[in-house]
């Protein structure tokens, strides 16, 4: 048996500039909390996100990890 899995990888470099796409997440976590669902959200954190690849147009001696204090605020 074979399988094939796609998935797209984001392309980060030194101008990047972090931002919600979607407060989904966190709006169906309210409200599954507020019919009395117990669940436990599990998203990718900002280290798991930064294991992404450099964007091409970024010096080799990048690192994606240096870009830490910039997508902090945003997993608050």
């Amino acid at each position: 048996m074979c399988c094939f899995s796609h998935f797209i990888v984001p392309e980060l470099g030194p101008n990047v500039n972090f931002s919600y796409a979607s407060r989904k997440a966190v709006d169906e976590y309210k409200k599954a909390k507020a019919l009395g669902v117990d669940i436990v959200p599990v998203l990718v954190g900002p280290v798991s996100y930064l294991l992404s690849k450099p964007a091409k147009s970024v010096e080799k001696t990048f690192s994606l990890l240096s870009l830490f204090l910039k997508i902090l605020p945003i997993c608050k």
